[in-house]
């Protein structure tokens, strides 16, 4: 998830252990966007010692439980980890918004290549909700907001200026 639009890369009907494709989708990431992101913000199960020696030598920072023993965080350290947790929130809800507004829980196509096509549809029709949604609110709120900005700038254009002296 960038951005609130999500990307599926993977679909795979096989049981395996997801944390191996961490490289790949850091370096689709890349691809995508031109630059490696500033952060990876996963599951515990990504934490891997090698996706943590991977990343740091990217110059990517890990957004998971430290290995080892827990360190003393401090207030802001703590409200940092809160916050990233909450984006981890976020990325889990966009399943959840397939599942419950967009029925991704009821795909039940008779072929492998036809479910694959109905779970990117989803996904699709759901970034297009999502793209629908801020250009809305773009349109409908940017105008406003400059529309008061330009009244506030009259108003007190006609306001007597005051200089303090120190």
């Amino acid at each position: 998830v960038v951005d609130g639009f999500a990307f599926v890369d993977r679909i795979s009907w096989d049981a395996y252990n997801e944390s191996v494709d961490l490289k790949a989708q850091v370096e689709k990431y890349r691809l995508r966007y031109g630059y490696y992101p500033a952060a990876v913000i996963v599951d515990q199960i990504y934490g891997t010692r090698a996706n943590r020696d991977y990343l740091k030598s990217k110059g990517i920072r890990f957004s998971g439980k430290p290995l080892g023993r827990p360190p003393k965080l401090s207030k802001e350290a703590k409200r940092a980890l809160r916050q990233e947790a909450r984006l981890r929130n976020q990325i889990e809800g966009k399943f959840g918004e397939g599942k419950r507004k967009y029925d991704l829980d009821l795909v039940k196509a008779k072929t492998m290549a036809t479910s694959e096509s109905w779970i990117a549809a989803v996904f699709f029709v759901m970034n297009i909700a999502h793209w629908l949604r801020v250009c809305f609110f773009a349109s409908i709120f940017r105008p406003l907001i400059c529309h008061i900005s330009d009244i506030f700038k009259e108003l007190f254009a006609f306001m007597p200026r005051y200089e303090a002296e120190f």
